[in-house]
């Protein structure tokens, strides 16, 4: 699949660039950055789809890696941008931890991130969970379903510690192993949690009122 790639821009010398990276199943263009075109924002955004969900997505989780790293480096490295920020909404926020994040990224969002960590066993794919065997069934093949069920956030994590960062969880959420993996960071205020009452899956009023309270929250702490 080509990328699919979506920029908004607010004026020709703003410095500052949100990059969002959406869950497996969105559609950059008509879940984020068409609602997101209907508000007031302070910063340029751009996004990406990572699976368009009308055909089965083939790749496996290398070469999902190796796009985002192209888009991230493309757009990070922009002499214009001063202040860059990431946003990984679900899956996105596994992509981001897995990805070579450009120096000029100064802090990162977590939505409702996915608490990878494999269960012990797997010896089929459907003992890996109802959802990764919904998903190959219709939409993925079964090498990126293994390599879903292989993730470990434990491990993944070292990849953006010592940046600033908010996690905001939905209703429902496992928070207890993010809380667990970063107590030491949240004292030390380097990792703030908030609690919000949306679901996982946002709808488009959902997603620009969360997506407000994240820039304002960057923004306050420039």
């Amino acid at each position: 699949m080509k990328n699919q790639e979506y920029y908004l821009k607010t004026t020709n010398n703003n410095q500052r660039l949100i990059i969002i990276l959406p869950g497996l199943m969105t559609n950059a263009l008509s879940e984020i950055i068409t609602p997101l075109s209907r508000i007031k924002y302070k910063c340029d955004i751009v996004s990406l789809t990572l699976y368009d969900g009308k055909t089965k997505l083939h790749q496996d989780i290398k070469r999902i890696i190796e796009r985002v790293n192209h888009f991230l480096a493309h757009y990070a490295r922009r002499k214009q941008y001063k202040h860059v920020y990431i946003i990984g909404h679900s899956f996105g926020s596994s992509i981001l931890m897995l990805s070579r994040l450009p120096k000029s990224i100064e802090k990162i969002v977590f939505w409702s991130p996915s608490p990878w960590i494999p269960k012990d066993g797997h010896r089929t794919l459907k003992s890996a969970g109802k959802y990764l065997y919904k998903l190959n069934k219709f939409h993925i093949s079964k090498t990126l379903a293994r390599d879903l069920a292989k993730l470990d956030i434990r491990k993944m994590v070292k990849n953006i510690r010592g940046y600033k960062l908010f996690i905001y969880f939905s209703k429902g959420d496992d928070k207890a192993v993010w809380v667990e993996l970063f107590k030491n960071d949240i004292l030390a205020k380097n990792v703030k949690i908030v609690n919000t009452k949306y679901p996982h899956m946002y709808n488009k009023k959902q997603l620009t009122a969360l997506y407000q309270k994240t820039e304002q929250a960057l923004l306050d702490i420039d």
